[in-house]
């Protein structure tokens, strides 16, 4: 692609930045920015017609400044970014840093801001305006904050550093990742003469310290649940440690052959393992004979008990070594001990028969504030994912892997199959749909259509050739007596019917049925 066209659409992507922060149309808002290496700092007005209002830059238009940083070619590196909007259109200026007084220092920049700002301002949007910008230059003299790479000797709060800028700065705080540390300073004082303060006692608080543990981790390729978008594959990490000291861990991810640092696992997941073996069940039938026996990894986490169906809407949802299994009574044991009944096995799954699991086997409570998403860039659909989890009870990452099949965006087989062959010579199919989208069986009858619409396609095999294909809009196919004995299936010969939901994105396994 064209460079220009490129940078054409970032710049474009900036402007959706902006008007996703001040939450409408981004016409009469400007943007300045200052972007090195390791560093970058931004501010947003807008004019809302009687006042003029600062906003704080976000997560994501800092990562889009960075990308448009570092699309320029190396000969060309910009600093400043004025950016404005109006009509509709954006309009970009770049500055370098041989243009750049190097005595000035971030937002003292903004004096040379061209806003078409009405030409008298109210008492209270000068006001606001002033102290916005005011702040702004507050926080820019006096706070660093920037992700750098692990060095020999370590980052700790008290040293100085100096920038590329020539700023020299207190190191006030460290957060270590996986080969990264995160900084936050304070601009050091240069000039000042300390006082003698007398020192006050303080107060003892007694607590114990908690040990940490060691960390589980859990990798799966999630089905589309409830808040879940349905046109992508999504995958999520859970998290716990053995001892209730855990807090998170650090996470590496292996795409195209490259480790790559995803950050923090969210806040910690209920986990637990098995205590008894669990029989396979056929996924169709509600499981009542067999029982998990549950040990939870530590004593901060706990289940609420229930003694419901696992077919209502709020039935909790459990992960299984790769199966997910709703529960509708739930029993505590004593301890950190529960047990698990009255079961509906092989949710979201193409498998007529959910499989068996040995004791000691990792079980995850679904909960959507202990998942910690991956961007869709960090994995492919079809392929195998690797991670790797690190937390500061852990001496060597804890390593795990996932197939990642995409189940979010599949659409699941049909179910319930029946074939009816009648004296006429006629052949009648008859079957269930599926949902991709579970919600419980709400209202008894049938689940959401999460397709664009209800579509079949169905195929006749004779001794692995296939001799007809139909598409049908309903779960259900007549084939003709006519239609039959034109096919000239020699007597004896095994008839299967593979029957296969289309889906938005993809097909589903087949539900098979076979006649003689």
């Amino acid at each position: 692609m064209d460079p220009r066209i490129q940078m054409g659409d970032m710049l474009n992507g900036i402007g959706q930045h902006l008007a996703d922060i001040i939450d409408q149309h981004p016409d009469g808002a400007y943007l300045y920015a200052e972007v090195s290496e390791g560093f970058c700092e931004a501010g947003v007005f807008h004019d809302e017609g009687e006042q003029v209002v600062y906003y704080g830059p976000s997560d994501e238009l800092f990562g889009a400044l960075h990308e448009l940083w570092e699309f320029a070619e190396a000969d060309k590196k910009w600093a400043v970014l004025h950016y404005e909007v109006k009509e509709g259109a954006f309009n970009a200026r770049f500055a370098f840093p041989d243009q750049l007084d190097s005595e000035e220092f971030g937002f003292e920049r903004r004096g040379e801001m061209r806003l078409d700002f009405p030409a008298v301002l109210s008492a209270t949007a000068a006001k606001n305006f002033v102290e916005a910008k005011d702040n702004a230059v507050r926080y820019g003299r006096d706070y660093w904050r920037a992700c750098v790479a692990h060095k020999a000797t370590a980052f700790l709060p008290g040293d100085h550093i100096i920038t590329p800028d020539g700023r020299k700065w207190q190191i006030a705080e460290t957060e270590v990742g996986l080969g990264t540390v995160t900084i936050t300073a304070k601009a050091a004082v240069k000039y000042g003469v300390s006082k003698n303060v007398p020192g006050a006692p303080g107060r003892h608080v007694p607590s114990s310290d908690q040990p940490m543990g060691a960390t589980r981790i859990a990798v799966m390729d999630l089905p589309l649940l409830v808040g879940g978008d349905p046109n992508k594959a999504a995958v999520a990490i859970f998290a716990a440690g053995t001892q209730a000291g855990w807090k998170r861990a650090a996470i590496l991810c292996k795409i195209d052959d490259q480790w790559t640092d995803i950050g923090n696992t969210a806040p910690s997941a209920i986990m637990g393992v098995t205590r008894n073996m669990l029989s396979a069940h056929p996924s169709f039938l509600l499981d009542e004979g067999n029982a998990i026996d549950l040990e939870l990894l530590n004593n901060s986490m706990a289940l609420a008990l229930r003694n419901t169906s696992p077919l209502t809407h709020d039935a909790p949802v459990f992960w299984i070594n790769g199966e997910f299994v709703r529960v509708g009574c739930i029993v505590a044991l004593g301890g950190q001990s529960y047990r698990l009944s009255r079961l509906s096995r092989g949710g979201f799954a193409a498998a007529l028969q959910a499989p068996a699991h040995a004791a000691d086997t990792l079980v995850v409570l679904m909960d959507p504030d202990s998942a910690l998403l991956l961007p869709n860039s960090s994995f492919n659909v079809g392929e195998r994912l690797y991670v790797e989890a690190q937390g500061l009870g852990d001496a060597l990452p804890i390593s795990t892997t996932a197939l990642v099949e995409g189940l979010a965006i599949t659409s699941l087989s049909p179910v319930h199959g029946k074939l009816l062959r009648n004296l006429d010579g006629s052949v009648d199919l008859e079957w269930k749909r599926r949902s991709r989208l579970d919600l419980g069986w709400i209202d008894g009858v049938d689940q959401a259509q999460m397709e664009d619409a209800e579509s079949y396609r169905v195929t006749l095999h004779v001794e692995d050739r296939v001799l007809r294909e139909w598409i049908s809009a309903a779960p259900l196919l007549r084939i003709s007596a006519t239609d039959m004995a034109a096919f000239s299936i020699p007597q004896g010969a095994l008839l299967m019917f593979h029957i296969r939901q289309i889906g938005r994105f993809a097909q589903s396994s087949a539900l098979t049925l076979g006649a003689s």
